[in-house]
């Protein structure tokens, strides 16, 4: 992931928006699996605590939110971290560590990517032409555009469908089934409607 993320984030950067936005990243769930596959939670809470649970275990920290810097000073109890905006969305914030080391704190709201598959999100984002630019001159629109959450019953099951468009579904669209990205296959929603997947997106309506 980290070579990866090395050769996207420049691409990324110009579509990041601004951690000064805090409703982008407040009371939300943001999610990291840590090198021993342990769930991190992180819960920024609008008066400055920071809820933080790891497997479940909680504690109460502090943050701040350093405007000079464009950074969030984290009092994470045992310590206390600054942490540089690289890339900031709804669905995802990729922190940098303040210093010299490349050291990528890479956060997925947990509600948007439920599979926390940020490289399979990342690239269904760059592939679809979801990044948005603005229109004044080297400046960009501050957003990637949130996917609407809609549950539907097939022949197969619950599947979650995270779609563009609110009337309908598209090519493209996310389909997650328990949490997971669906299987592929051919899914009814109706009794003329069907959707075809593969890697947990439409390819075909």
């Amino acid at each position: 992931m980290k070579l990866y993320l090395d050769n996207l984030i420049p691409r990324l950067k110009e579509f990041s928006l601004n951690l000064d936005k805090q409703e982008v990243f407040l009371e939300k769930q943001w999610v990291i699996i840590d090198s021993e596959s342990n769930k991190q939670t992180y819960i920024f809470r609008r008066n400055g605590e920071l809820i933080m649970s790891i497997n479940g275990q909680v504690t109460i920290g502090k943050w701040e939110y350093i405007n000079e810097a464009r950074s969030l000073l984290v009092d994470r109890i045992q310590d206390k971290i600054l942490l540089n905006q690289i890339f900031i969305s709804h669905a995802i914030m990729i922190l940098r560590k303040d210093g010299f080391k490349e050291d990528h704190f890479i956060l997925a709201n947990e509600n948007l990517i439920p599979n926390l598959n940020i490289i399979e999100y990342l690239n269904f984002l760059i592939n679809h032409n979801i990044l948005e630019k603005g229109n004044s001159k080297n400046n960009y629109k501050e957003e990637t555009r949130e996917l609407i959450s809609k549950c539907y019953k097939t022949n197969k099951g619950k599947i979650i469908i995270k779609q563009q468009e609110s009337f309908g579904t598209s090519i493209g669209d996310l389909v997650f089934k328990d949490n997971l990205t669906a299987p592929d296959g051919v899914y009814r929603l109706g009794f003329m409607d069907n959707i075809t997947t593969e890697n947990g997106i439409i390819i075909g309506i």
